[in-house]
């Protein structure tokens, strides 16, 4: 999926509120970083199973070192550039009402998974 760019400037967003200070690759300790214009995915691993169907999948946004190339991931849901799925606001939900009704729902922020 291609990124345009309020969803590039919601990323950027992001990580600025997320960061505390300024982002350091722990590989070289540059802070020139570039994040590409694709969504990528991460698929759950099964014992060398090769399995293309409903496998579960990680939306993932890739954040690079401009120095040393390495590459950095976030979750695409969290970031807030996509929706979760009606199973994870679901998921969500019942996690809330039942496991956590002590904590301030503003704080808890749990997501599903399988």
């Amino acid at each position: 999926m291609h990124l345009n760019d309020e969803q590039q400037n919601k990323i950027l967003g992001h990580l600025n509120k997320a960061l505390k200070k300024p982002l350091r690759c722990p590989v070289c300790e540059d802070a020139n970083w570039g994040i590409t214009d694709e969504i990528f995915e991460i698929r759950g691993f099964y014992e060398g199973d090769k399995q293309i169907g409903s496998v579960p999948t990680t939306p993932i946004i890739t954040v690079t070192c401009e120095n040393c190339g390495n590459i950095l991931l976030f979750n695409a849901s969290i970031v807030g550039i996509l929706e979760p799925t009606k199973k994870e606001k679901l998921a969500t939900e019942k996690v809330n009402k039942e496991l956590l009704p002590e904590l301030d729902k503003t704080e808890a922020r749990v997501f599903w998974r399988k």
